[in-house]
């Protein structure tokens, strides 16, 4: 909750590179508690193995897919964003390809069989792509339109952060007692709903007119995590639930990944659409000196956001009832 606060006051007092390192003490901290508190979570003793083709097929699928996005932002769709695409399309094939072969895959893709896991997958990785972008966009809006310092920028944002704090703890307990999938969709709704709310934000949008679509975005993060995770290990024999975990981070990760080279594909290209080149974009310290073609691409990009965000309200809805499997991974 403290992160955007105090990432934006160190910003302004001594500089951004002290953001990564005050991490340091944190991760050190937390590594040495892991070590000493969580117990050991093995259950069955067998061989494993770390999968080297499927890490570097889905590294080279991820990589790739990611430097074509950033060079359509760049300069448009030509030659060298196709042949990163065509790499990327081609390293998903090998690994789908060794995934199925090897007897411990990085990916089981068994587990795919099984709807309301497939369903939560997909639905994680819309719901997290909004959120990447949104904090790629926000604060260069924030900065470039309304001219707020970085501390004024992490203040704003930690309202997103106090809304989960209050609300996540409510929608773990109503995932316990309503399953998952109202919940999600109704988490994606408000997830939407925050993507629209942040198009209509302008010049003149005032403090409530930001704070808005932060707390409704917190809202449905609330709603959506805690019960979007219960449903999937629920839908799984307890001894998968750590390649389940596995899959739902590494869908948030690349969602992650990928929101932040879609904010910026967005961005550049809408902002190119409403006639501004990308060689001719100044400093976001000046957008506000003419600030309705930035406007225009803040809003536009919102809405295209908003619509890859659609997809996860079909998913949740789709997902059918959370059902605990005792024996297997089972096909819903």
């Amino acid at each position: 909750m403290t992160g955007p606060s105090v990432g934006g006051f160190l910003v302004d007092a001594v500089g951004w590179r002290w953001i990564f390192f005050m991490n340091l003490p944190v991760a050190i901290a937390a590594a040495s508690m892991a070590w000493k508190v969580l117990p050991e979570s093995v259950t069955e003793k067998r061989d494993y193995s770390i999968d080297p083709a499927g890490m570097i097929t889905l590294l080279m699928t991820v990589v790739s897919l990611i430097v074509g996005l950033q060079q359509i932002a760049k300069s448009g769709f030509g030659l060298f964003s196709l042949a990163a695409f065509v790499a990327s399309a081609m390293s998903l094939v090998l690994l789908l390809y060794f995934e199925r072969k090897d007897p411990a895959p990085l990916l089981d893709l068994s587990l795919f069989k099984v709807r309301l896991l497939t369903a939560g997958v997909l639905s994680h990785f819309f719901v997290a792509l909004s959120h990447a972008s949104t904090f790629f966009l926000l604060p260069f809006y924030l900065q470039g339109i309304p001219q707020f310092t970085p501390t004024q920028v992490g203040l704003t944002i930690i309202f997103f952060s106090l809304v989960i704090v209050f609300l996540a703890p409510i929608g773990g307990w109503l995932a316990d007692r309503l399953g998952s999938r109202m919940l999600c969709t109704v988490g994606s709704v408000l997830t939407v709903a925050s993507m629209l709310g942040f198009s209509r934000l302008g010049a003149d949008s005032g403090q409530v007119a930001m704070m808005i679509p932060l707390m409704l975005l917190g809202l449905g993060w609330s709603l959506f995590q805690s019960p979007n995770l219960s449903g999937m290990f629920n839908a799984v024999e307890p001894r998968y639930v750590g390649a389940v975990s596995g899959l739902s981070l590494t869908s948030a990760n690349i969602a992650n990944a990928m929101g932040v080279a879609a904010g910026s594909v967005l961005f550049l290209r809408w902002l190119n659409f409403y006639g501004l080149a990308g060689a001719a974009v100044p400093p976001y310290t000046q957008w506000s000196q003419t600030p309705d073609i930035f406007i225009k691409a803040f809003q536009s990009s919102w809405l295209v956001v908003a619509g890859l965000t659609s997809i996860a309200i079909i998913t949740s809805a789709m997902r059918g009832a959370d059902e605990r499997k005792k024996v297997g991974v089972m096909e819903c």
